[in-house]
């Protein structure tokens, strides 16, 4: 196999590993809903209890399973990079994305087993009984408040700031992209500090709504490298212009939501 071969083979590996990564984290997300975000611990052990045994488990089985495949994505990536100073940048966000992805998992299987075990365990306790339980779901839930706050900063973060500079430094994609990752990246990194010294502060609907968003751009980016003018389609070009479109008006909307969230609590 020639090197042109194996760098098509590694983009379209890379390209199906974000792809399918990117579905997996909207669904666990979406199948997650923030239950563990500003909820009382009793409530968390109620709804998981509620559901069948093997929803919570399957939910951070598909979270661990999204962190893992993205790994492959973005060595992929790299892999493309000609330039040496964004092989270099790109390299480390390989690194960051290999750390955040542990992290990733390890906060999953954490609440995956053990927040159902506690269900299970609440919901078969006598009334009183139960206090106890409660007790170590509300240390369970710090604990996993914490990885997650890591998961933010190095999965969504720090890798997108290293990758999206390497990305800006290749002329292989498009120009509108280009900052994309960076920006996306530093708002993770700034959503992480803000839920340090303000736990809570951010809604996690509208969090993963902007990251999953994020992933699909980023999709976007890996499937449609930047083509030479003459060679370029209409096609390619009437999405890239959709795309850059949704983007603002996600990214308003967001800015909103989040800014409407602060100023319910002023008031409150």
């Amino acid at each position: 196999m020639d090197d042109d071969a194996l760098e098509a083979l590694m983009q379209r590996i890379g390209g199906w590993s974000a792809m399918v990564g990117a579905a997996l984290l909207m669904a666990a997300g979406i199948g997650f809903g923030g239950l563990t975000f500003a909820r009382e611990a009793e409530t968390v052990l109620q709804t998981i209890a509620a559901q069948p045994r093997w929803y919570w488990p399957a939910v951070h089985l598909a979270f661990a399973a999204g962190s893992v495949l993205w790994i492959g994505a973005f060595i992929a990536l790299n892999s493309s990079f000609r330039e040496t100073l964004a092989r270099l940048l790109g390299s480390l966000g390989v690194v960051s994305i290999v750390l955040g992805a542990a992290l990733h998992v390890i906060d999953s299987f954490i609440s995956g087993s053990a927040l159902t075990a506690l269900a299970n365990e609440w919901a078969a306790a006598p009334v009183a009984d139960r206090a106890e339980i409660v007790r170590e779901a509300e240390t369970l839930l710090m604990v996993l408040g914490g990885t997650w706050i890591g998961v933010v900063v190095l999965f969504h973060g720090v890798p997108f700031v290293f990758t999206g500079t390497s990305v800006a430094r290749s002329e292989r994609y498009p120009r509108f992209l280009r900052y994309v990752g960076v920006m996306a990246g530093f708002g993770s990194i700034f959503t992480g500090a803000l839920m340090l010294v303000i736990p809570r502060a951010v809604p996690p609907m509208q969090y993963y709504l902007f990251c999953g968003y994020r992933h699909v751009l980023d999709d976007r980016r890996r499937l449609y490298p930047q083509a030479p003018a003459t060679t370029r389609s209409p096609r390619v070009r009437y999405s890239a212009g959709c795309l850059r479109k949704r983007s603002k008006l996600l990214s308003a909307g967001c800015c909103r939501l989040i800014a409407d969230s602060f100023s319910s609590r002023r008031s409150s």
